[in-house]
């Protein structure tokens, strides 16, 4: 692994955590719920200059009641926090299909 990927699965595995954090807080619990990350590379000078993610949820909840999870998720870890901070995470929220 190059360490952008490690960044993503980081970035990945906390997104997915907070998520499993942040269901019974709203009271509903997903059938299912995926992240998918997308880093567009850029090569000179080469850095990072957003992280795309898209969190993909299979549940019969209502938009209204799965943007708050969708939101607040970038907010209850370390991993979240600290790269918001350092560069634009921008979100996407789907249903499954």
């Amino acid at each position: 692994m190059i360490p952008v990927e490690l960044q993503e699965a980081a970035l990945g595995a906390a997104l997915d955590r907070g998520i499993a954090r942040l269901t019974p807080m709203l009271h509903f619990c997903p059938d299912a719920a995926d992240v998918l990350l997308t880093t567009p590379p850029q090569d000179a000078p080469p850095r990072v200059k957003v992280i795309r993610y898209q969190t993909v949820v299979d549940s019969p909840e209502t938009d209204q009641r799965l943007d708050p999870l969708h939101r607040d998720v970038l907010k209850v870890g370390t991993i979240p926090t600290t790269l918001s901070s350092a560069l634009p995470l921008e979100r996407m929220l789907a249903r499954k299909v």
